[in-house]
């Protein structure tokens, strides 16, 4: 009679185990992932908005606000369902009415948190009362909207004219068989920023590649080989940091292939942003270009200055700086 009744508690033990077992490998386990992961990402959004120009800051916050409003519900929901579904676990077959109405109403009303969620973030009684006002809201959906494609572009207009003036300056100081320089620009608005606006006061240090995320990457391809073209038709270093320090965000145009480019402000120079593909195929080609452009000035072909990359928020932007051959006035 013994070894039955220890044989029983030793099925008991073991179905307890593959049911805790089971509870682990079913819930327990992806709901501390999930926690975990929302709480990374809150924290490393977080430390994004430290990065960036002012007119992608007010956007971001907003996005950020939304989220972190939509994960901080989830987590109290999945922290209740917790709570109820350990009772629920441990008593079992004797498990009382309510802790099986409320685990069952846990599950069904999943979906009522995106609705709280949702009227949270859309304020529809301060829309309607400047509705009646008369007065224009710009809400979430109307920040989506192209203005934020022109304030990330923008950015990259910043980035990437500050980078060319740098990487210009630094090309005398490189041995003579660099075939690309990288330096690594902070953002405007921090503490290592020499002036306030100015493209040509940006703080850029030289960092090496281990301090990659500490900044923004701007990567400058043949720099020797495009410096030997521009010296060849007439333009030095003072004057090509001159036509491109003054250029302002207003002279920022979509390209009919889906490009964008800008202007210096005197019209010389145009900067036009390309695929990955053209920028392999230019570097690939880059000493040979040059070698016809000396051997051949009078050539209709286009005039390159400069091709550049810079990378943004995990995103590769490829550049060509050349002549502009026709006037954006016209």
């Amino acid at each position: 009679m013994m070894k039955v009744i220890a044989l029983v508690q030793a099925r008991q033990a073991i179905s307890g185990t593959s049911i805790f077992s089971a509870s682990w490998l079913l819930f327990y386990i992806w709901l501390i992932l999930y926690w975990v992961y929302a709480i990374t990402v809150i924290y490393w959004a977080y430390r994004r908005l430290n990065s960036g120009l002012s007119e992608t800051l007010r956007m971001r916050l907003r996005v950020l606000h939304s989220v972190t409003i939509y994960v901080i519900a989830i987590i109290i929901y999945w922290g209740i369902s917790f709570c109820i579904y350990v009772p629920f676990l441990v008593q079992g077959s004797d498990r009382s009415s309510w802790v099986e109405q409320m685990m069952n109403f846990m599950i069904t009303c999943k979906g009522y948190f995106d609705f709280v969620v949702w009227f949270q973030m859309n304020d529809f009684h301060d829309a309607s009362k400047k509705e009646k006002g008369g007065k224009k809201d710009v809400d979430v959906d109307v920040d989506l909207s192209p203005q934020v494609n022109l304030a990330l572009r923008c950015e990259v207009l910043y980035y990437t004219t500050t980078g060319i003036i740098q990487a210009v300056r630094d090309t005398q100081h490189l041995p003579p068989g660099a075939n690309q320089q990288e330096l690594y620009l902070q953002p405007q608005g921090t503490e290592d920023n020499r002036g306030s606006l100015g493209v040509d006061e940006y703080m850029i240090r030289t960092r090496p590649k281990a301090a990659l995320g500490k900044g923004t990457l701007f990567i400058d391809y043949c720099p020797h080989t495009f410096q030997t073209i521009r010296e060849h038709f007439g333009i030095d270093t003072n004057q090509y940091i001159e036509s491109l320090s003054r250029t302002t965000k207003e002279r920022l145009s979509e390209g009919a292939s889906g490009a964008f480019m800008f202007f210096s402000h005197d019209q010389q120079l145009i900067v036009k942003s390309m695929s990955d593909e053209e920028s392999v195929f230019l570097r690939s080609i880059a000493a040979e270009y040059a070698s016809f452009l000396l051997t051949n000035p009078d050539s209709l072909l286009t005039r390159f200055y400069g091709c550049h990359a810079i990378r943004l928020y995990g995103n590769t932007f490829n550049f060509v700086a050349a002549v502009a051959e026709i006037s954006m006035e016209t």
